[in-house]
């Protein structure tokens, strides 16, 4: 079995992962995943901040934007990291300045986890029975993968939080 880098996974410091050859199967799997889920955009973004407001009502002060402009800012990060899934370190400076105005907007890092969840629950729920278990396993660990990119870049230059309202 040959061990393979994941589309998402930048390496900290020197690239040990770059030796690894890419998951090319992965990023075609995550990115017909995705496709299915991105040409109903809107409908997504609905669902999973209706699932995010109730699951944790004390996190819409966070969202300043108008929704269709939250969907627009959401669908553009993952059209960012979809578009870049072969290469990944394209995406890797993005994520970190998207995860340093997360922390600026008043995101910490037990958020995170419940982002992840809801997420893929909501491409489970716009899916439908076309959403597999597998595809939404891939996807839960590359959010988490994201997610773990925007947090070092909090965790390495810390950001005051902007004050809400």
């Amino acid at each position: 079995m040959t061990v393979r880098r994941h589309p998402i996974a930048v390496a900290a410091g020197p690239d040990r992962l770059s030796s690894l050859p890419l998951d090319l199967s992965l990023c075609a799997r995550l990115r017909a995943t995705y496709l299915l889920v991105r040409v109903h955009e809107l409908q997504l973004a609905e669902i999973f901040y209706r699932r995010l407001f109730a699951a944790a009502p004390q996190l819409s002060p966070l969202f300043r934007s108008e929704p269709q402009a939250q969907a627009a800012k959401l669908m553009a990060a993952l059209d960012a990291v979809v578009l870049h899934l072969e290469q990944p370190a394209r995406t890797a400076a993005m994520l970190e300045e998207l995860g340093r105005r997360h922390a600026r907007y008043g995101a910490k890092p037990e958020h995170y986890p419940l982002v992840i969840e809801l997420l893929v629950a909501s491409m489970a729920e716009l899916l439908g029975p076309a959403a597999r278990g597998d595809a939404l396993e891939e996807w839960r660990l590359a959010l988490s993968l994201v997610a773990g990119q925007m947090l070092a870049a909090t965790a390495r230059d810390p950001v005051t939080a902007a004050p809400p309202g």
